[in-house]
């Protein structure tokens, strides 16, 4: 284990203190290395002490080893007769009889007290932490003459620092956005058909549009919450998707009610949008459709109790078409339609009938056509201007027949594709 517990544990740290840590570590490896040599002088000046005990008795060696039962046995002899250690006596069996016969004592006395020294040397080094710098700053010295190089880089006192968006690490491509009605997200290639794409056993489309992966998608609903995510974040595959409580904090009950996709950059104050209850109560407001949100999303809309959101749409022209479930329509001027600052309840703007509940709303125009779709996949077409321009608070008029419940309308001639 390291001498300093921080040493591996991740941190921010200064230059100052990198360069200390950096200056320990040189210090740790110089005493392991003067350590490392002072062992194996240890070993050699061992075997040179023993070499020299007997190099004045080279012949009775000799005649040791000749008279001896293999290199064990020589080796236990020499080291009993002379009183050696056993490395010391197998160093000297092992050596050859030219090596014994031509090594002078000088010569082994010389390079024992060359050893000696160098020993005393290193034991003088380890016991001072000041001459330990000292070889530090030698061999930094060494290492920078010998590999350093000029400076590449400039370093300046003010700079602008460049800031890099998100984006430009998405790799962009153009796709699918798929999302159905019970809640399983996914992204589908551009050449793939929609419309065969795999569904859960009684679920159905809610929204299916071609996005860039750079795009954003705005996920709204029943609680009155909305959830921001890039489209590159969407699971692609041919599969059903991930079901969007993977990704996000989903309370009881809650459900998607409505998606909206922002192609463009982000405005200033966000984007107008409308936001409509089953109880016929709704209001406009500026929402972020760019800025992605936590798990738990971001709040838009406060409901009553008992009262749920039906749907939310961008803001786009001057009228507005409510439809209710029972097949109610009325047209209002958007204008009459309040603007809260925050999250709110809003204003009555059809009223409700017992059982009945708003369930659609798109923007039009007078010369708008649009296109109701009611239960068993019937679909009615009709121009906006047949429904009458009242005011709020009234129930509106009676387009479709009883007995056909409205699931939904769009208008033809628009974007809008969210029923």
């Amino acid at each position: 284990p390291s001498e300093n517990e921080q040493v591996g544990r991740p941190a921010v740290i200064t230059l100052r203190d990198a360069l200390s840590h950096f200056v320990d570590f040189r210090v740790s490896v110089t005493r392991r290395k003067l350590t490392f040599e002072r062992r194996k002088l240890d070993e050699r000046i061992h075997l040179l002490e023993g070499l020299a005990s007997i190099l004045d008795k080279i012949k009775e060696v000799i005649e040791i080893v000749r008279k001896s039962d293999g290199r064990k046995d020589a080796a236990e002899k020499i080291r009993t007769r002379f009183k050696l250690t056993e490395v010391q006596a197998y160093f000297i069996v092992d050596l050859r009889i030219y090596q014994l016969s031509k090594t002078s004592i000088d010569e082994v006395e010389a390079e024992l007290a060359e050893k000696s020294k160098r020993r005393a040397e290193i034991d003088r080094l380890l016991k001072s932490e000041k001459l330990i710098l000292g070889l530090v700053s030698t061999d930094l010295k060494r290492i920078d003459e010998e590999f350093g190089d000029d400076r590449r880089c400039t370093i300046v006192s003010n700079f602008t620092e460049e800031k890099i968006e998100e984006e430009e690490y998405i790799e962009e491509e153009e796709v699918y956005a798929v999302v159905t009605r019970d809640g399983w997200l996914k992204r589908m290639r551009l050449s793939s058909d929609p419309g065969n794409a795999r569904l859960r056993e009684g679920d159905s489309f809610l929204f299916v549009q071609a996005a860039s992966t750079r795009d954003s998608l705005s996920i709204f609903t029943s609680h009155g919450n909305q959830f921001v995510m890039k489209v590159f974040e969407l699971s692609p595959t041919t599969g059903f998707g991930e079901p969007v409580q993977k990704m996000f904090k989903f309370q009881d009950g809650e459900s998607i009610v409505s998606v909206l996709l922002s192609k463009t950059a982000p405005k200033e104050g966000g984007t107008e949008i409308f936001v409509f209850s089953h109880e016929g109560v709704g209001f406009r407001t500026s929402a972020d459709l760019h800025t992605e949100t936590k798990k738990s999303g971001r709040r838009i809309a406060k409901p009553a109790t008992g009262d749920s959101i039906s749907g939310v749409r961008a803001v786009e022209k001057d009228e507005l078409l409510l439809i209710t479930r029972d097949g109610y329509a009325l047209r209002l001027k958007t204008k009459d339609v309040p603007i809260l600052s925050g999250a709110g309840k809003g204003v009555i703007l059809q009223k409700m009938s017992r059982g009945d509940k708003l369930v659609a709303a798109c923007f039009v125009d007078p010369k708008s056509t649009v296109l109701v779709k009611v239960s068993k996949g019937a679909e009615k077409e009709m121009k906006a201007s047949e429904v009458a321009r009242g005011e709020r608070s009234r129930r509106g008029d009676k387009v479709i027949a009883r007995g056909t419940p409205v699931l939904g309308v769009v208008e033809m001639n628009g974007k809008e594709r969210v029923t």
